[in-house]
C-alpha cells in the first residue's frame, strides 16, 4: 500500500497512513553539519532530525519521518517566534564544529564549492571569488560591528525560511538541517530577514518585522543586526552564483 514519489534522483517520498518517509542522498558535508545536540528541550521548537543513514550501491542516504499532520507555517508573522527562538535558547544546542569567524563567512566556507556531488549537478563557476569578498569590505566596512567578541555564538540554520519552518499542535518543527554552521546567533534572524522579507521584496512588511526581530536581539547583537544583513544576502548571492546546487 505504499506509495513512492521520486522528486528527482536524489530525493524519494514514501507515503503511508500515519508517517511519510522523505529520502535524501547525502555526502559527506551532510553528516559534518549533524554534529550538534540538545543539551535540553528548546520550548515549543524541535529538529526533524535524520533517523536513518544507509548506503545503496556505495551511495549515501538518509530518511526522516514526517507526520501529516505538521503543516508549513502560513506567514512570516506565524514563523518569526521560531527564528528569534533559535537564537533566544542557543545555549541549550551543543555543536562541535569550529565556530566560523566573519572572515570565514565572507570567504564563503560553507559553500561547498569543492564538493564533488552527484552527476545531476553541474560544476560550478570557475571566477574567482576575490572580486566579491573585496566588494563586500568595500561595502560593509563602516557596518562592520565592533567588539566582536560581544556577539553571541551558537547553532545557525543557514536556511531558515517558511518553508523549512512547519507547526503542529506541539510547536515548531524545523525541517531540513543543512545548512548549519557554529558561528553568531543573529545570523538566525538575518537568515530568516534574508529569505522572507529582503528576496521576496516584501515592503509592506519590512519595518515591522525588522523592529519584531530586533526586539528579540541582546543589545550587541541589535546593533549589529543590519550588518548581518548584508551577510546574510552576500552569502545568498555566493551561493547562487558558485554552489553547484544552486545552478
Amino acid at each position: 500500500g505504499l506509495k513512492f514519489a521520486v522528486q528527482s534522483p536524489n530525493r524519494i517520498l514514501v507515503f503511508g497512513q500515519s508517517n511519510h518517509i522523505f529520502i535524501k542522498r547525502w555526502f559527506q558535508d551532510n553528516l559534518r553539519e549533524q554534529a550538534f545536540f540538545f543539551l535540553e528541550d528548546i520550548p515549543g521548537v524541535r529538529f526533524l532530525n535524520y533517523d536513518r543513514v544507509f548506503t545503496i550501491e556505495k551511495e549515501m542516504y538518509a530518511s526522516v519521518r514526517i507526520d501529516p499532520l505538521l503543516e508549513i507555517a502560513a506567514s512570516v508573522e506565524e514563523a518569526l517566534p521560531c527564528a528569534i527562538a533559535l537564537y533566544r535558547f542557543r545555549s541549550m544546542i551543543g555543536i562541535l564544529t569550529p565556530k566560523l569567524s566573519l572572515d570565514e563567512l565572507v570567504r564563503g566556507n560553507h559553500n561547498n564549492y569543492d564538493l564533488i556531488k552527484a552527476d545531476t549537478h553541474p560544476a560550478p563557476s570557475n571566477a574567482s571569488l576575490e572580486p566579491a569578498i573585496e566588494y563586500f569590505h568595500h561595502v560593509t566596512d563602516q557596518h562592520l560591528p565592533t567588539g566582536e567578541s560581544r556577539l553571541v555564538c551558537g547553532l545557525v540554520h543557514e536556511d531558515l525560511n517558511c518553508h523549512n519552518i512547519m507547526r503542529d499542535s506541539n510547536g515548531f518543527c524545523l525541517i531540513d538541517p543543512d545548512p548549519v554552521l557554529h558561528s553568531y546567533s543573529v545570523m538566525n534572524a538575518s537568515n530568516f530577514f534574508v529569505n522572507e522579507i529582503i528576496v521576496k521584496k516584501d515592503d509592506v512588511n519590512f519595518g515591522r518585522i525588522r523592529s519584531q526581530l530586533l526586539l528579540g536581539l541582546e543589545n550587541s547583537d541589535r546593533e549589529a543586526f543590519d550588518f548581518f544583513v548584508l551577510l546574510s544576502l552576500y552569502r545568498l548571492l555566493i551561493r547562487r552564483s558558485f554552489h553547484r546546487d544552486l545552478h
